[in-house]
């Protein structure tokens, strides 16, 4: 059957269906580049909380989209994704709260958190192997 035999109907459903398939293509190409994007974004920022020295009261705390917010004395924001934190270890987010002090070393995998007078260590996984 040739196209040309088609009738306007047949046409009329074929480029429909032509034209979805490359919306969808289209669709499914820049999602794959958004969430590229994205994940190369949080391997910039875990570099850069990880490269960074941090000591001092957290100020703010906020969980939003999976990730942990968190500022040092009116600092900078970082984030810290639970999927960072090492498996064996309990949320990290039920045992931090504003006026905690929060220790990392430059190029540290491990936070320790100073609550009520007890210390807390948590490690990290690589966010950028993920």
């Amino acid at each position: 059957m040739s196209i040309l035999k088609l009738d306007k109907e047949q046409k009329k459903n074929i480029l429909a269906i032509s034209i979805g398939l490359i919306v969808g293509i289209a669709v499914g190409i820049l999602l794959m580049i958004q969430t590229k994007s994205v994940h190369k974004d949080f391997a910039v920022r875990y570099q850069k909380f990880y490269s960074t020295n941090l000591d001092g009261k957290i100020t703010y705390l906020n969980a939003s989209g999976g990730r942990y917010y968190f500022k040092l004395n009116e600092g900078k924001e970082f984030f810290i994704s639970p999927h960072n934190i090492s498996d064996d270890q309990k949320s990290f987010y039920l045992f931090v709260d504003q006026g905690d002090y929060f220790i990392k070393p430059a190029f540290s995998d491990t936070v320790t958190i100073i609550s009520n007078g007890q210390q807390n260590r948590y490690t990290f996984r690589d966010y950028s192997i993920y």
